[in-house]
This record gives C-alpha cells, sequence and structure tokens, in this order.
C-alpha cells in the first residue's frame, strides 16, 4: 500500500491555497486571535484617548464660555465688597465728624465757661480789656474814613 501523503505548508491545498496547513492553522489563529484582540486593544487605547482629547477640550471650551459669566459674577462681589466698604466708610466719617463736633461744643462751652469765671472773678480786667478794644477799633476807624477823603 502507498504511504499517505502529508499535508504541510509545503504541499499547496487548493481550498485554502496560499493559507497554511491545518496544524499550523490551529497556532496560527491563536496568534491570528492574539493578534486581533491586540489590535482591538490598541484600537480601543486610540478611542479612549480620542475621547479624553475631545471631552477635555469640550470642557475647555465651555469653561471658556463661562468665563463672562464667572467675571461678572466677580465684579458682582467685587461691587457688593467696594458697596459695603464705601457704606463703612461712610459710616466712620460721619462717627469722626459727630465726635469733631462734640469735641468742639465742649471746647467752645469750657471757653465760655472760662470766660465768666474770669470776668466774675476779675472784673476790672474786662472793662479795661473792653475800653482798650473800642479805642483801637475807634482810632482805627478814624483812620481808615480820613484815608477814603
Amino acid at each position: 500500500m502507498p504511504e499517505p501523503l502529508k499535508r504541510t505548508g509545503d504541499i499547496p491545498r487548493f481550498d485554502t491555497y496560499p493559507g497554511p496547513a491545518p496544524q499550523e492553522n490551529r497556532h496560527a489563529g491563536r496568534e491570528l486571535k492574539s493578534g486581533a484582540a491586540e489590535r482591538q486593544e490598541a484600537l480601543n487605547q486610540t478611542a479612549e484617548k480620542i475621547g479624553t482629547a475631545l471631552g477635555t477640550a469640550m470642557s475647555a471650551v465651555s469653561n471658556v464660555r463661562r468665563i463672562p459669566d464667572r467675571w461678572q459674577e466677580k465684579m458682582h462681589g467685587i461691587g457688593d465688597r467696594l458697596r459695603d466698604a464705601g457704606e463703612d466708610l461712610k459710616q466712620d466719617a460721619r462717627d469722626a465728624a459727630q465726635e469733631l463736633k462734640q469735641t468742639a461744643q465742649q471746647k467752645v462751652e469750657e471757653a465760655r465757661m472760662e470766660a465768666r469765671r474770669f470776668a466774675y472773678f476779675k472784673p476790672f480786667h474786662v472793662i479795661g480789656a473792653v475800653a482798650a478794644l473800642a479805642l483801637v477799633a475807634g482810632v482805627a476807624l478814624r483812620i481808615w474814613r480820613s484815608s477814603l477823603e
């Protein structure tokens, strides 16, 4: 009996030509499957990178759109703080003015009391000072009137 032919990759089979032999097919199939899986994994990774990049870009674009709103909110916040600070400054100025007014009134009242006390205890000095002022005022008016003639 003749020996059966061994099928190897060297002898072409026309139903799968130029494919590998059946024994090689099994190993090649695994390699093909693992190669396809690797390619699929690489495609998935690439797709994830693209998706991440697009998501980041969209987020940046939406953040850019929100920048005027954020600035407007910040400006309103700054305006509110400035308004509050202005009100505080106004109130501080009012308080300071009120305190100065009270201090001035107190000083005037003290000066009046001192003048009354001086006039009460030294009336001749007061009368002499008033007479001297009247004399000086009279002389000044006479000089002024004579310069007009």
